[in-house]
C-alpha cells in the first residue's frame, strides 16, 4: 500500500536517473529511514526477495521492518551493479545503494540496524557473474565498510555463484555462505553458513491453494528440523506469495519468508490486516442476535468471534437521541456523526471522504453485498454523497462514479427505470463491468468487476422464499476482492433484520438473523484460513425494542416482545475476529468504527 505521497514521488527516479542521483536519493532516504527504524518493530522472519526491484531499495524494506535483504550483483569493468539480468547503464552500484547507506545506519544505531534489537541483520548478496572475480572485488569494497564487519548484529553471505572453498579457506572471513540442503552433515558452522536455501518445488509439491497435504507440510517440517539441529535457518525461494502459504511455512519451521509483497509480509507478521470485511446487521441487538441463535438451536458463527464490544449509535446532537440508517452508516463510512437520511455528507450537507474511497486511493479492492438495494442506504453512505437517503436515483449515479469492484444486490430499477430515462446499465458495462441479471447465476463469475442484481427493487424476504443470495453474494465477491495482491475492503449488509424489526414480526428477524450468521460463517472461514483478514460484525441501531421473554433451543422457538415499530437507541454490539479483532474491544461512538478500520488497515 503506497501511503506517502512524497515518498513516491521521490522514489521513482530510483529506476530512472543516472548513479550520481541515486547517491543524492540514497543520502536523502538516509534521515527518513533513520526516523522510522526508531520506532519500527524489526520482523525476524521478513525476508526481501529482489530488494533492490523494489521503489525504494532497502528503504521499503526497512520501512516495513525486514531485517533480511537480497541484492543481486554483476562485475562489469570493475565495478559491482545491482541488477538481476545484465545491468543497463542506469543500474545503481551496490556500494551506493546498499553498503554505504548501511554503514551509517549502523553508524548512529550503535551497530544496529533497529535500535535496541539484539537480533543478526542478514544482508544476502546473490553473485550473478563469475564467482571468485566478483568476491574479490566484493571484498575490497567491504574494507572500505568496517562496520559491516565483524558485527555480531549484521552480516553478509553469499548466495547465486559461490566462491565456496575461497570464503571456506579464509582466514578473515568478510561473508558467510548460503547453504543449500545437500550441506547439511557436514559440520559447516553458523558463521560459513547462516542459512540453508532451496527452491520450494525442490522440497515441496503444494501449489499453495487450499490446505496443503500432511504429506507435503512433512516434508517442509523434517527439512526445517535437520537444518535448525546444525544452528541455521531455513529458506525457500519461488513460494507461492500469499498468506496461507507465508502461515503454512511459519508453523512448519520455516525461518524466512521469501517475498516480494513487502507491505503485506509486514502486515501479516505484524498481524495488521490487509482486508477488511464490515458486516452490518440492519437492526440488529442483542436480542436479534439471541433470537438468531434460538431459532438455530443454540449455534451461530457469530460465536467464533474473539473480541466483544459495544458502540453508541446516537446522531449528531442537532438530529436527537436515535439514529437512522444513514446516519449511523454515514458514521462508520466517514467517522463523522450527521444528521438523519444523510449519504455521506455532513451536517452542512458537504460531501465526506467514505472507508470506500480511502480503500481505493490505497489500491485496494472494494465490494458491497447486501439483501436489499445497493443504493438503499446503508451500503449507499460507503459510496455516495447526497443530502437525502430517498435520492436513490442520484445515488446510482455516484455509483457510477465510484470505482467499486463487486456489488451484489436489489435495486435494478434505479438504473434502468429512471426518471431522466437514462439506462446506467450502459455505462456500467463501457466502465468493464460485467452484468449479472435477475435470473443469472452470479456465483459462475470469478474475476473482473461485477455488478449483479437480485431483484428490480429489493430480494425477496427468507420467509417468502429468499434462498441463499447472501452467503453466496458473500462468497463470489471474496474470490474476485482477493485477487487484488494490496487487499479488499468489502462490506456485507443483512438488510431485512430491520425490517422484521418494523413489522414487530419476531419469526422475520429470527429467520434473517440465521442468513446473516450464514454469511458470516463465510466471512470467517476465509479470514481464518487467509490470516491477513479482519472481520468486523456489527449493526447501525436497533429496530423494534426486542426482547425475548422465553424459548426453548432444541425446539427452536421463542417468545418475542416489542416496544415500538421503529428504531430504539440501545447500545448496539460489535463483533470482531482475525487480525486486529483486538482493537474493537470495550465502549464507544459509532464513529469509532472508522477509526479503528483506518488504523488497523491504512496504519494511519
Amino acid at each position: 500500500m503506497k501511503n506517502n505521497t512524497l515518498l513516491y514521488f521521490y522514489c521513482y527516479p530510483f529506476r530512472l536517473v543516472r548513479r550520481s542521483m541515486c547517491i543524492f536519493l540514497c543520502c536523502f532516504f538516509l534521515f527518513l529511514t533513520y526516523q522510522t527504524a526508531q520506532s519500527q518493530i524489526p520482523l525476524p522472519n521478513a525476508f526481501a526477495h529482489n530488494d533492490y526491484e523494489h521503489e525504494r531499495p532497502l528503504f521499503d524494506a526497512l520501512q516495513q521492518g525486514f531485517t533480511n535483504i537480497e541484492a543481486d550483483i554483476h562485475l562489469v569493468n570493475g565495478e559491482l551493479y545491482v541488477s538481476h539480468d545484465r545491468p543497463k547503464s542506469s543500474a545503481s552500484l551496490l556500494k551506493d545503494l546498499y553498503l554505504k547507506p548501511l554503514q551509517q545506519i549502523l553508524k548512529k544505531n550503535q551497530g544496529r540496524i533497529y535500535p535496541d534489537w539484539n537480533g543478526t541483520f542478514l544482508l544476502m548478496i546473490d553473485i550473478k557473474t563469475e564467482a571468485s572475480r566478483t568476491y574479490q572485488v566484493l571484498k575490497e569494497q567491504l574494507k572500505q565498510f568496517p562496520e559491516l564487519l565483524n558485527n555480531p548484529y549484521f552480516k553478509i553471505f553469499i548466495s547465486g555463484n559461490r566462491p565456496f572453498e575461497e570464503i571456506r579457506n579464509e582466514a578473515l572471513r568478510y561473508a558467510g555462505i548460503d547453504g543449500r540442503p545437500e550441506d547439511l552433515g557436514k559440520d559447516y558452522s553458523y558463521n560459513f553458513m547462516p542459512v540453508i536455501s532451496d527452491r520450494f518445488s525442490a522440497v515441496c509439491n503444494w501449489n499453495g491453494k487450499g490446505e496443503i497435504p500432511a504429506s507435503e507440510w512433512q516434508k517442509i517440517k523434517n527439512l526445517a528440523d535437520k537444518v535448525h539441529l546444525e544452528g541455521k535457518k531455513l529458506r525457500f525461494w519461488a513460494i507461492p506469495d500469499q498468506a496461507n502459504v507465508w502461515n503454512t511455512l511459519l508453523k512448519a519451521g520455516v525461518d524466512f519468508i521469501n517475498t516480494d509483497r513487502l507491505s503485506a509480509l509486514s502486515a501479516f507478521l505484524n498481524k495488521k490486516p490487509t482486508k477488511v470485511i464490515l458486516m452490518i446487521g440492519d437492526g440488529m441487538g442483542t436480542a436479534q442476535i439471541f433470537a438468531g441463535l434460538t431459532a438455530n438451536h443454540g449455534q451461530l458463527n457469530l460465536m467464533r468471534c474473539q473480541q466483544f464490544g459495544f458502540h453508541l449509535s446516537q446522531p449528531a446532537p442537532v438530529s436527537g437521541f436515535i439514529t437512522d440508517s444513514a446516519a449511523g452508516a454515514t458514521a462508520f463510512s466517514t467517522g463523522q456523526k450527521t444528521y438523519n437520511k444523510a449519504i455521506g455528507v455532513d451536517t452542512l450537507k458537504q460531501p465526506l471522504a467514505t472507508l470506500i474511497e480511502i480503500a481505493e486511493k490505497y489500491n485496494l479492492a472494494t465490494g458491497l453485498v447486501a439483501s436489499c438495494a445497493i443504493t438503499e442506504a446503508t451500503l449507499a453512505a460507503f459510496y455516495a454523497h447526497q443530502p437525502y437517503r430517498e435520492m436513490e436515483e442520484e445515488i446510482a449515479l455516484d455509483f457510477l462514479k465510484s470505482n467499486i469492484d463487486v456489488a451484489i444486490g436489489g435495486g435494478k430499477k434505479r438504473f434502468t427505470n429512471r426518471k431522466d430515462g437514462k439506462n446506467l446499465l450502459t455505462q456500467l458495462k463501457e466502465q468493464k463491468y460485467q452484468i449479472a441479471d435477475l435470473n443469472d447465476d452470479f456465483t459462475q463469475y470469478s474475476k473482473g468487476k461485477l455488478v449483479a442484481f437480485t431483484a428490480e427493487e429489493h430480494p425477496k424476504s427468507i420467509k417468502d422464499g429468499r434462498d441463499n443470495q447472501l452467503s453466496q453474494g458473500t462468497q463470489t465477491a471474496i474470490q474476485i476482492l482477493n485477487q487484488n495482491e494490496e487487499g479488499f475492503f468489502l462490506v456485507v449488509e443483512g438488510s431485512q433484520i430491520d425490517w422484521g424489526g418494523h413489522f414487530n414480526d419476531a419469526e422475520y428477524i429470527a429467520k434473517e438473523m440465521v442468513d446473516f450468521d450464514q454469511a458470516i460463517g463465510i466471512a470467517l472461514d476465509f479470514a481464518e484460513k487467509d490470516g491477513n483478514t479482519l472481520v468486523v460484525i456489527t449493526a447501525d441501531h436497533e429496530t423494534g425494542g426486542l426482547t425475548i421473554n422465553d424459548g426453548n433451543f432444541e425446539k427452536g422457538t421463542f417468545e418475542g416482545k416489542f416496544t415500538t415499530k421503529q428504531h430504539t437507541a440501545v447500545m448496539i454490539p460489535v463483533f470482531a475476529y482475525g487480525c486486529g479483532a483486538e482493537n474493537f474491544a470495550g465502549i464507544y461512538p459509532n464513529t469509532a468504527i472508522f477509526d479503528k478500520i483506518v488504523k488497523v488497515l491504512f496504519n494511519r
